[in-house]
């Protein structure tokens, strides 16, 4: 037994000694199910296939490698899963020198399989649809791109056209995905990527919130070939963005929505709306602080509101917002996390106070103003005489 694995690993790496660049079976061979249950006498734990063969497991056909069993693929031989068929690795495969395992369908267990050698290739083939396909729709909608490890020489994410791409990533490899919804402007954020539910064969993959609006990705393991597919596009509105509105409180002050009963809160009482969705909120003062002459400011990330004009003010630090004649501050469009600042808010006794003193510095001015003109009349009197 000791003697026949061992020529079986010395003629697997002589075999290993000459690369193969190019894959080029001289013949193929079409598995079918339990191709691996059957086992030698003479080497009971594994199974060495023929070099120069390609392997098919073809659509429709699930081929099992049994637990406990090793496949070796050897020098210019190769497993080709095609669309539709499936492979089990209960066991495992160890591909060695210029061997490989190609999966356009279905592989299971794929921490199974062991690379051994600089050309022992596993890759699996991911398949992104046509956006034009009037299934999909969404060539004008979204753009597209893909990012693993290693991708290529300066690592940069490579776009998918909107024609589609079928492509195959190293197995067993991090793929991220960026479903980028395109943008009406270069300046808000209105679509959220997230909710394009990208999924592999059916399955939704994860999303990973980007520091920026826009570079977040979903991501995904390539143990397995199969088809990228998107939540269907129907209206705008199921992917905008949802904003952001906390409404600050403070001495004196507290700032409350026009329609309490109806706004959406997190846990943390943070207010939530849709991108473009309206929204009002006005001042209430404690009664000991209602003779206060407060300034409001409302800022969306992107700009100072002024609700007369509706415009976001970027030329000056700070915009006072005017309300309208019932005293609310009304927000048309919300297109931003809204940041509300309230300043000028004081104790009645305190503006009394204020008040008081300028009246009196008012009262002293006023008689300096009239001893000075006094003087002057003199002044001007004696040097008539």
């Amino acid at each position: 037994m000791k003697k026949v694995l061992s020529v079986v690993m010395a003629a697997l790496l002589v075999a290993c000694c000459f690369p193969f660049s190019v894959f080029a079976a001289s013949t193929q061979e079409t598995l079918a199910p339990g191709a691996f249950d059957e086992t030698d006498p003479q080497s009971p734990n594994y199974k060495v296939l023929a070099s120069n063969v390609e392997y098919i497991i073809p659509s429709g056909t699930t081929v099992t490698i049994p637990s406990a069993r090793a496949l070796y693929v050897p020098n210019n031989a190769r497993i080709t899963v095609e669309q539709g068929g499936v492979l089990n690795v209960l066991g495992s495969i160890i591909v060695v020198g210029s061997g490989s395992v190609y999966a356009d369908g279905l592989v299971n267990h794929s921490a199974n399989i062991r690379l051994d050698g600089d050309g022992a290739a596993a890759m699996v083939q991911f398949r992104f649809p046509d956006l034009n396909d009037n299934a999909v729709r969404l060539a004008d909608k979204i753009t597209l791109s893909y990012y693993y490890d290693g991708i290529n020489a300066t690592n940069q994410a490579e776009a998918v056209p909107t024609t589609g791409l079928s492509r195959y990533f190293p197995m067993n490899t991090e793929i991220q995905i960026t479903a980028h919804i395109i943008e009406p402007d270069n300046v808000h954020d209105k679509f959220d990527d997230s909710l394009l539910n990208v999924s592999l064969n059916g399955i939704g993959l994860s999303y990973v919130t980007g520091a920026k609006a826009g570079t977040g990705y979903f991501t995904t393991t390539a143990t397995t070939g199969g088809d990228i597919s998107f939540a269907r596009w129907t209206n705008d509105s199921d992917f905008l963005t949802t904003k952001k509105i906390i409404l600050p409180s403070g001495e004196g002050y507290e700032c409350v929505p026009r329609y309490p009963d109806k706004v959406q809160k997190t846990a943390d009482g943070t207010i939530v709306v849709k991108y473009g969705d309206p929204f009002s909120f006005k001042v209430e003062l404690d009664e000991a602080y209602d003779m206060s002459n407060y300034e409001v400011y409302i800022y969306n990330g992107y700009g100072w509101l002024d609700l007369q004009s509706n415009e976001e003010r970027t030329d000056l630090v700070g915009f006072n917002a005017i309300p309208d004649d019932y005293g609310y501050y009304n927000v048309p469009a919300v297109n931003g996390d809204l940041t509300i600042s309230v300043r000028g808010v004081m104790k009645n006794a305190t503006i009394s106070l204020i008040g008081n003193l300028m009246e009196t510095f008012r009262n002293i001015f006023n008689m300096l103003k009239e001893f000075i003109e006094g003087l002057m009349s003199l002044f001007n009197g004696a040097k008539g005489n």
